[in-house]
């Protein structure tokens, strides 16, 4: 019995450890149960005792360790579950706050636009236009210069030293195309306050028709052509000197929306002598 019981008192040591505490407590309940319910169907079977102590102490040791691997990994995958959602929980919330925070960055940056955007240049406000529907090249003038730095306008290539491809920045997009639109529908409305007959003339001579490409030069009375700033800003003109032709054209933005005014279909430009 005393071998036994050294055989015993090893195992019971090699299994003891801070990791091991709950298996011991599970080898012993296993082997509590069985000396209950498996010794006394030992018995029946006359087995030495040595060898019925050994059946149920493997036995036991053997349900023991079993059910405490079962235990620990249905436990360590409950708290490995747990920590994942947890996990997720956190990363939703901080991808939260930081969508948050992005924004309220642009919304910031929109804002201190909007007020600069009423004192630009024209030239600064033609170039975001340009870049609305289409990426375009640019010179490294003062104004792209202006533009990209303060980030209102993005460089997507280079094409060689000096000449840059350029987009422009998508959080200002939508409101440089609504006060763009604004500026030509006002621009409509003060054209057609004061419709002269020199308006008049102009429209009739850009009408799309038959005659539209024939290549010819079209006549205007010099009578009506007083100053061609009357025309702005809805047409321009390449006009120098009476006596040599120019051209006439639609200022940029205006052909499309001049035809939805009038229903009526229109050419970009057309050359003008005045008579």
């Amino acid at each position: 019995m005393s071998d036994v019981t050294g055989t015993v008192v090893k195992l019971l040591s090699s299994l003891v450890s801070p990791k091991s505490s709950f298996k011991v407590l599970f080898i012993a309940a296993s082997l509590t149960l069985c000396w209950m319910y498996i010794q006394p169907k030992l018995i029946q079977l006359h087995l030495p005792s040595e060898i019925s102590f050994l059946v149920i102490l493997f036995t036991g040791l053997g349900i023991g360790s079993l059910l405490c691997d079962l235990a620990s990994h249905w436990f360590f995958s409950l708290v490995g579950h747990f920590q994942k959602r947890r996990q997720k929980k956190i990363v939703v919330i901080e991808e939260a706050l930081a969508q948050e925070r992005r924004y309220e960055t642009e919304r910031i940056f929109l804002d201190k636009f909007k007020q600069a955007y009423e004192h630009f240049d024209p030239e600064m406000k033609n170039l975001l236009r340009s870049l609305i529907k289409n990426n375009k090249a640019f010179h490294g003038t003062s104004a792209v210069s202006s533009l990209y730095v303060n980030k209102l306008i993005c460089k997507v290539a280079d094409i060689d030293n000096a000449k840059k491809l350029y987009s422009i920045n998508p959080l200002i997009a939508d409101y440089v195309q609504a006060q763009w639109e604004a500026e030509i529908q006002s621009g409509l409305d003060d054209f057609f306050a004061d419709f002269s007959p020199l308006k008049s003339a102009c429209l009739d001579m850009l009408e799309l028709n038959e005659c539209s490409f024939d290549g010819k030069i079209r006549k205007l009375k010099k009578s009506l052509f007083t100053n061609k700033h009357l025309l702005s800003p809805v047409l321009r003109t390449t006009y120098t000197r009476p006596e040599e032709s120019f051209f006439i054209y639609f200022n940029d933005g205006y052909l499309s929306s001049m035809e939805k005014r009038l229903s009526k279909s229109f050419i970009d430009e057309i050359e003008i002598i005045l008579k």
